[in-house]
């Protein structure tokens, strides 16, 4: 039996056994039973299945913080190694061909668990809970399939591959303590690519060649934006990092790699340096699979979802890189927005598998192949999946229940973005309709949420702006609640489309206010749902906190008024600082929790920020000649009372005879002095001081009590 340790616990392995064990809870999970893994080789056309029991052990060692066993075949060997990645542990199965054949299918755990498991599927993990302990586990790639078959696991893979080397995809285990929906979530926001706050403008809902009536995209049309654009900076005071062309812009026939040529007659060179001189970096549209560029010849590469191309096919994926290392060459693109992605292909004669579990593997193999070139080629490209990345088209179409989950949560290491759906209103009623079309990308949110994917990486279409019929016309009716919906949702991105010209003096300054906002809060801040779930029609919300302060938009579902109660971190000030598109100032203190009442469709934005707490108290007497210190670091004040025999002392300064109160060496005196009646207590503002000092110059014996607020 061999050994990894670390901080998160131990896992010991050998002779098919598997036990992983937390180390706060001391809870350990065992897989057993079944083989290790198993190996699927095609030979002549015929294959076979090898279990570890066909193999025979060659060597099993612990070296660099890795569990290494060797095994011989028939024609062939295999590697298994465990590895310690600091928060997990990690397996994979590497298998070296010396006779040539094809590898069909790894399943690198195919074992028993001793917790139940659930969960699974498509890009997602298999969770067990046990103890107060939890595991996750499962294939760390977005598209293979994590099975469960009642409590065995079942991790196949299905590379199709003619290598003599052929390596799996790392099975990934952790433990935690708690849930593990919540410590594979966390795990899964360490692990992805991290993404610094973006200001985008995308010009689609400015043109729409999809539309009966709308305008197409040129190169006249995309100058002059950049004009309007640098006016609405100018009103707002907000700078945009990203242009961002959508669709039409590319000739048809070749891969992406001419500009249209009738509406860009002199190429995209115009537009390329009127960014440059407006500060803004360039991104490109793509459709993925090359169906809208129409290629002839390419009949052979179909998929078989219209004019898709099979990216399980290395010319298509040859032709997607060929296309955007195009203009990133002669554009200098530093975002591309990749759209429409079909990686299904039931094809057989494309060389892999046709089961519908499996398809998808090569497709996502080539395309994650052809993103790393581009990385390489261009460092800090930024990457944006559009329509396609989801489990299935279904999770973008309407707003029901659908079997599974929308989207795999293993995207978010190696995509920036990854879209929840294009605009649609949502299957609720509202009596304002554009108040519908934001309702339906809370609930792709929400979709997003549940399926552990992180929300600083998901990509919630942004606010849209525009006469077009894309967007329903919707014109600026929308954008205030939306740019609001964009900040608040924690994409780190805010994204407006469309028609900037349509916003007026109002909106930039209201704009500029949210951007103030979005600043600080993506840097200093994290993001998570909060209330009821907006795909039941519940009242919900989004909150943006660190431990003494935070920010909470509540929403109300557009059938009824809200009562939404928010947990506080203590005593805190409450601002209501939107209403429904409006700037307001409302402010109130509230202990441990506050009710927000919304109407009907309705939205707030509030502020909450911790209450100034009370220090305690200090309590010591006060002899002739005493001359105590006392210590207002940090505080903002102190409340200094005299009592005599257990009685307050009153005198009309505040102050006993022959006592002296200085703070950092200047006299305190009381406010105000000469008090009639008489006072016992003095009020002394000491933000910025260090000590309060109090002095018995009498014969007098006085008690003081000192109390202070942060």
């Amino acid at each position: 039996m061999h050994i990894l340790e670390n901080g998160s616990g131990r896992l010991a392995a050998g002779d098919g056994f598997l036990c992983l064990t937390e180390a706060l809870s001391g809870e350990s999970f065992y897989f057993y039973g079944r083989d290790e893994f198993t190996v699927q080789i095609q030979r002549d056309g015929a294959s076979r299945v090898y279990c570890v029991s066909d193999l025979t052990p060659v060597s099993s060692q612990c070296e660099d913080g890795s569990v290494v066993m060797r095994f011989e075949g028939d024609g062939f060997s295999v590697e298994l190694v465990y590895r310690d990645c600091g928060d997990s542990f990690s397996k994979t199965v590497t298998v070296t061909q010396s006779i040539p054949g094809k590898v069909l299918r790894i399943c690198a755990e195919n074992r028993e668990l001793s917790a139940t498991p659930y969960r699974g599927g498509e890009g997602q993990p298999v969770f067990a809970s046990s103890g107060g302990a939890c595991l996750w586990a499962g294939t760390e790639f977005p598209v293979c399939y994590n099975g469960i078959i009642k409590n065995r696991v079942d991790f196949t893979q299905a590379p199709f591959d003619e290598s003599v080397t052929v390596s799996s995809f790392p099975v990934v285990y952790g433990v935690a303590v708690g849930d593990p929906f919540t410590a594979f979530s966390a795990y899964i926001r360490r692990h992805a690519i991290k993404n610094e706050p973006l200001r985008v403008y995308c010009d689609w809902a400015l043109h729409c060649e999809g539309s009966v009536d709308g305008p197409e995209l040129t190169a006249q049309m995309t100058l002059d934006n950049i004009k309007e654009l640098k006016e609405f900076e100018r009103k707002s005071g907000v700078k945009f990092d990203y242009y961002l062309m959508d669709a039409f812009w590319f000739e048809t026939g070749v891969p992406y790699t001419r500009f249209k040529k009738k509406n860009f007659p002199d190429g995209p060179a115009p537009v390329v340096a009127a960014l440059k001189e407006a500060g803004m970096k360039f991104g490109l549209w793509f459709d993925i699979n090359c169906a809208s560029v129409g290629l002839p010849g390419a009949e052979k590469l179909r998929s078989g979802d219209g004019g898709a191309l099979c990216l399980g096919c290395k010319e298509t994926a040859d032709m997607l890189y060929e296309g955007i290392s195009r203009q990133i060459d002669e554009c200098g693109i530093d975002m591309i927005k990749l759209d429409f992605g079909f990686f299904e292909c039931p094809t057989a004669s494309h060389g892999h598998s046709v089961h519908p579990h499996e398809y998808k593997e090569r497709s996502v193999r080539y395309f994650m192949d052809v993103m790393d070139r581009l990385r390489q080629k261009k460092p800090g490209l930024k990457i944006l999946a559009y329509n396609g990345f989801t489990t299935s088209l279904e999770w973008i179409g309407a707003v029901k229940y659908i079997p599974g989950y929308a989207v795999s949560p293993y995207w978010s290491s190696r995509l920036d973005y990854v879209y929840c759906g294009d605009p649609r209103p949502s299957d609720s009623a509202f009596s304002d309709f554009t108040a519908s079309v934001n309702h339906y990308n809370d609930c792709m949110t929400s979709n997003h949420v549940d399926s552990c994917f992180p929300l600083k990486n998901t990509d919630d279409s942004g606010t849209m702006v525009g006469v077009t019929d894309t967007i329903y016309r919707q014109g600026r009716a929308t954008f205030r609640r939306t740019i609001l919906s964009n900040l608040m949702r924690g994409t780190m991105k805010l994204n407006i489309y469309g028609d900037i010209r349509l916003l007026n003096d109002a909106d930039a300054a209201y704009f500029r206010y949210i951007n103030g906002i979005f600043d600080r809060i993506c840097r200093e801040f994290e993001f998570r749902t909060v209330a009821g779930d907006p795909r039941r029609d519940e009242p919900y919300g989004y909150e943006a906190s660190k431990p003494s302060e935070g920010y909470v938009m509540l929403c109300a579902p557009g059938d009824r008024d809200a009562s939404v109660t928010v947990k506080l971190p203590g005593r805190c000030e409450v601002t209501r600082i939107i209403k429904d598109g409006e700037l307001t100032d409302g402010r109130f203190v509230a202990e441990d929790s506050f009710t927000a009442e919304i109407g009907e469709g309705g939205y707030v934005l509030l502020h909450y920020a911790s209450v100034p707490s009370d220090r305690g108290a200090v309590c010591v007497p006060l002899a002739p000649g005493d001359d105590v210190t006392l210590s207002v670091a940090g505080y903002g004040a102190a409340r200094l009372n005299f009592t005599l025999k257990g009685d307050p002392y009153r005198v009309p300064d505040a102050v006993p005879p022959s006592v002296t109160v200085t703070l950092d060496g200047k006299p305190v005196v009381s406010d105000p002095p000469g008090v009639w009646s008489g006072k016992s207590w003095l009020y002394v503002k000491t933000e910025g001081a260090s000590d309060l000092r109090i002095k018995n110059g009498g014969d007098v014996i006085y008690e003081i009590r000192l109390a202070g607020a942060k």
